[in-house]
């Protein structure tokens, strides 16, 4: 229930004014409910896409792949024969 800005005595629901000092008394405005701005979708560029197929999707992939090693081939010849 409101009370009297004035006096602070509780008021009716409808009063117009207080009953023990005679304040008029303003209606309850209800304050609107704020609703959050919408953002707008990010901006995708096409040229930042074709870099990231391009350069930064194969760089990561390849450092997730692991370093390429190069192994030797195996010999052919025995030990003995390459010696000499």
């Amino acid at each position: 229930m409101p009370f009297c800005i004035k006096c602070g005595r509780e008021l009716l629901p409808n009063a117009k004014f207080c009953h023990r000092c005679g304040t008029t008394v303003k209606p309850a405005v209800k304050p609107t409910p704020v609703t959050p701005p919408v953002m707008p979708p990010p901006y995708k560029s096409p040229i930042a896409e074709t870099y990231y197929e391009m350069v930064l999707k194969p760089a990561a992939e390849e450092k997730l792949a692991g370093p390429r090693v190069k192994h030797r081939e195996a010999p052919t010849k025995p030990f003995e024969e390459r010696a000499r």
